[in-house]
């Protein structure tokens, strides 16, 4: 039998700053209860992007990711769009080993990428 908390979940995101980071235009991204909010402001700081630029995958529990292997996660989405190795948060692939149903203990099941979706 698999155990799903054999792996956790990485990913990266990759932007390019509308102004430099010590600029008061910049001074109210911050991570807090209010991240949601901050995120759809998002776009006040940040260039939007023609290409992938997160990218989502499976690692062993323990693991750290490189920053090349991020950079190769992304690379692989941008050529091969979403797929188990990398893919988006619009996107629902569960870890290896796993069946269509994704279940973590303590955690309601999620069964479809509508339910995986980023609310911001």
């Amino acid at each position: 039998m698999y155990d799903v908390v054999d792996h956790v979940l990485a990913q990266v995101n990759i932007a390019r700053l509308r102004e430099p980071m010590d600029s008061p235009r910049l001074a109210g991204y911050v991570y807090s209860e209010a991240h949601r909010q901050v995120l759809r402001r998002r776009r006040a700081w940040f260039e939007r992007m023609a290409e992938a630029h997160l990218a989502l995958w499976w690692i062993p529990r323990g693991h750290i990711p490189t920053t090349r292997e991020a950079e190769d996660r992304v690379l692989h989405l941008r050529e091969f769009g979403p797929t188990p190795h990398a893919f988006t948060l619009r996107e629902y692939f569960p870890p290896p080993g796993a069946g269509a149903g994704l279940e973590i203990p303590g955690s309601t099941p999620v069964r479809s990428p509508e339910e995986w979706t980023c609310p911001a």
